[in-house]
């Protein structure tokens, strides 16, 4: 039986900067969040061992817009 493990990126990354704040502001070093990300997806993969892995990430068209026109509407524009 497949067993699929899937990965948002967007999430794995927030975790990531939001853990190493402090010293991102300090150093700009973001090497340190690459390596807490692929920490975090190894240790799924050795907990869950998938036979796949489907990494999620999404841009500046999200589909959500598509489908409720309000969504995050009420946020500020960057």
């Amino acid at each position: 039986m497949k067993k699929r493990l899937l990965v948002d990126y967007s999430h794995l990354l927030h975790r990531a900067v939001f853990v190493e704040q402090k010293s991102l502001v300090e150093q700009e070093d973001y090497n340190i969040v690459r390596h807490i990300m692929l920490t975090m997806i190894l240790s799924n993969l050795n907990k869950h061992k998938p036979t796949e892995v489907v990494i999620c990430a999404e841009g500046q068209n999200n589909w959500r817009k598509r489908v409720y026109a309000d969504y995050k509407g009420n946020r500020a524009q960057v």
